[in-house]
């Protein structure tokens, strides 16, 4: 029964992705891993409407077993709501939201790093997203997921496993954090946002790495490929001729 529930939801998330990518209704892609292809890398998997929804309702769920000495069981719940909300909208990595600092939030903005330029790169908070923020418990005076005490690997640790804890819940199959700060990249990429600005948000060294894990969600590159196709088919010697028996066939205006 499990297998077949978990093969319904990776049926639903593929065709979610393909109407995303501009195929009609119904249509499903075929996510191939990257030991398939002979690649290096995996295609990546974002979220989809849904899982995000369900794993957002999730945190009320997860929340009703906690017995914890530092939060009430709703503390807990906007904490860990607040900390689904920074990953997904600001696509850091699970260390740095782990250790995310208050003072890097200011004026409705997240500072993220200092390019090798000299020039610091910030990025805009929803509204929402500030305000869970705010609703938080406040565990520490200078962070907001973690109190400093401890060791980060420690700290990390037990956030995963909240994780963990919460895509069970959601029933989110093959969940982990570093899904979130896909989702930020490709919900960027398809709408429109150069995948040059996408790599320089997401702290990549190159932006031959951001091309290497999300070219296959850029819009221009599925547009151009849609193109090439297209053109070939100016060479395909049975399309022509088709072509060419329609046009003799049809009656004279």
């Amino acid at each position: 029964m499990e297998a077949k529930a978990s093969a319904s939801r990776g049926s639903e998330n593929r065709s979610s992705l393909a109407e995303r990518l501009g195929y009609p209704k119904g249509c499903k892609l075929l996510i191939l891993h990257a030991d398939d292809l002979g690649l290096a890398h995996a295609v990546t998997l974002p979220f989809s409407e849904q899982e995000m929804a369900r794993i957002l309702a999730a945190c009320e769920i997860c929340s009703k077993g906690y017995k914890g000495p530092h939060y009430t069981r709703a503390e807990n719940r906007l904490r860990i709501r607040a900390f689904i909300l920074v990953l997904r909208y600001t696509g850091m990595r699970i260390g740095d939201v782990v250790t995310l600092e208050k003072c890097r939030v200011q004026n409705g903005r997240v500072f993220l790093y200092t390019q090798k330029t000299g020039t610091p790169v910030y990025l805009p908070i929803p509204e929402f997203v500030l305000e869970a923020l705010d609703q938080a418990p406040k565990i520490s005076s200078q962070y907001y997921f973690w109190r400093g005490g401890s060791k980060r690997a420690g700290a990390v640790g037990d956030w995963q496993r909240t994780l963990r804890d919460l895509f069970k819940i959601a029933e989110v199959h093959e969940g982990h954090a570093h899904r979130f700060r896909d989702t930020f990249a490709v919900e960027l990429l398809l709408s429109g946002v150069p995948l040059e600005r996408v790599s320089v948000l997401l702290g990549h060294s190159s932006v031959k790495i951001t091309e290497r894990h999300y070219a296959p969600w850029v819009r221009e590159r599925q547009e151009q490929m849609e193109a090439d196709v297209k053109r070939a088919w100016a060479r395909d010697p049975i399309l022509n001729r088709t072509i060419s028996v329609q046009s003799k066939s049809d009656p004279p205006i």
